[in-house]
């Protein structure tokens, strides 16, 4: 699928942050170039999710729709960044209004920050 229809698909009525769409589009770009630059803009996105300006209701539910819709281009990846991958798509989307949840995954944003930065060059 094209970035811009699971990117409508996600967004839908959400009022994401203007800067959320390029940073998603970099990881998609990177998943399915199999392209050395997926950890360092993985990082880049979760960590504008982790910022004060980013962590919105909007945007988690907006990212962890869209690489939900998306599980095609990440389900193949080794281990680590899978696993990843398979909770930014399942309990993103209750970073904000219920972060207990998020948190009993590893799912807020900082914590799938800090998950992304502890994998090593072979993840």
């Amino acid at each position: 699928m094209s970035f811009e229809s699971l990117w409508t698909a996600a967004v839908r009525h959400r009022r994401v942050s203007r800067s959320l769409s390029g940073l998603v589009a970099s990881v998609y770009r990177d998943l399915l170039d199999r392209s050395p630059n997926l950890k360092a803009d993985l990082e880049a996105l979760l960590a504008f999710l982790a910022s004060q300006h980013g962590r919105t209701d909007a945007n988690c539910c907006a990212v962890d729709r869209f690489f939900a819709q998306a599980e095609e281009a990440w389900r193949d990846l080794p281990p680590p960044l899978r696993e990843v991958f398979a909770d930014i798509s399942a309990t993103l989307h209750d970073a904000i209004y219920a972060p207990q949840v998020a948190a009993s995954f590893d799912s807020l944003p900082e914590q799938l920050l800090e998950r992304v930065r502890a994998i090593g060059a072979e993840g």
